[in-house]
């Protein structure tokens, strides 16, 4: 995957300061990184070498298709910006607002593909995806230090009992993530209505 938000000129690569000043609400950015839960577990469980070969060539096409087709999409294509894909992670920069969403729509994702490929193949290895995400502390936070936070954070997420997402301090699960969204919609709709 090789998309990167345009910069304010439409042709270079936004920077750090261009991604912050898109973000709505707090204006900075921030790096989310994701990994396949078990992964080297569920590559040991291949009974054979084209069973092993099939394995890496599923996970490996859908973070490399998968993030650039989610990162081209409106809501995305100029706050977000591929740092790396590989065979069972990935890591993008963005407008922290569009993290959060862009983090689900991956998940959601991932869900349905891995149900699907994986579904005669035991066990849990290799079905579940978890993610972190640091938000830079200013618009000219150091990059790597922002890339190592979000690093340490999926180590927490996945010590957590994987199949989580390490959001702000906190790590949850998908479906309280799905909860919390849910929530923040029906407040802002509750203060849209009566404000």
């Amino acid at each position: 995957a090789t998309h990167c938000a345009p910069g304010r000129d439409g042709r270079a690569q936004a920077s750090q300061f261009d991604l912050a000043r898109r973000a709505h609400g707090k204006r900075t950015w921030g790096v989310l990184r994701g990994d396949v839960d078990l992964f080297s577990a569920r590559l040991r469980k291949a009974a054979t070498v084209e069973e092993h070969i099939q394995l890496s060539v599923f996970f490996k096409q859908f973070f490399a298709g998968e993030v650039q087709v989610r990162c081209s999409q409106p809501e995305f294509s100029r706050k977000v910006s591929v740092l790396y894909t590989g065979g069972d992670e990935f890591a993008v920069v963005g407008s922290w607002d569009a993290l959060i969403p862009f983090a689900r729509e991956i998940e959601r994702v991932f869900q349905h593909s891995a149900e699907d490929f994986l579904r005669e193949f035991p066990g849990a290895e290799g079905k579940s995806l978890s993610m972190a995400l640091a938000l830079a502390s200013s618009a000219d936070a150091d990059a790597s230090s922002v890339y190592v936070e979000a690093g340490q954070q999926l180590e927490i997420a996945k010590s957590a009992g994987r199949d989580s997402f390490a959001l702000m301090g906190r790590v949850l699960d998908w479906k309280a993530l799905a909860e919390a969204a849910e929530l923040k919609g029906t407040m802002l709709k509750l203060v849209h209505d009566f404000g």
